[in-house]
């Protein structure tokens, strides 16, 4: 973390679901590691993106992969505000180049259950 990031959570659920947040981002989406990908969320996952309302991890993935065909050299380079409480999280995702993306998150037995993407 940088020195002025914000990371704070109420409880050790909230802890553990952040660093579920952090492997997805910094090692999963980054390395293109689809199999870690899969593994941080459930097969059920409901994704709110674009306007969209997504069901299940195929549909999510898929998607996911075809917008890093569009932005291959945007990695993830920080989480400058993170927080959380129990079963929910939020996010503010840095992208190399100045974007910024808002993830809400539901996790349920440390992996995703429902996620809100907010970026542009």
């Amino acid at each position: 973390m940088g020195d002025k990031d914000v990371r704070v959570s109420c409880d050790a659920t909230g802890a553990a679901n952040l660093d579920v947040m952090d492997r997805l981002d910094f090692e999963a989406l980054n390395r293109g590691d689809w199999n870690l990908f899969a593994a941080l969320h459930h097969d059920d996952v409901t994704v709110h993106w674009k306007g969209e309302r997504l069901e299940g991890l195929a549909a999510h993935a898929a998607d996911v992969q075809q917008a890093l065909v569009t932005m291959p050299e945007a990695p993830v380079v920080g989480h400058p505000i993170a927080f959380a409480a129990g079963d929910w999280v939020c996010v503010v995702a840095e992208i190399a180049g100045g974007g910024r993306a808002v993830v809400i998150a539901r996790l349920a037995d440390g992996r995703i259950a429902e996620e809100h993407i907010f970026d542009g």
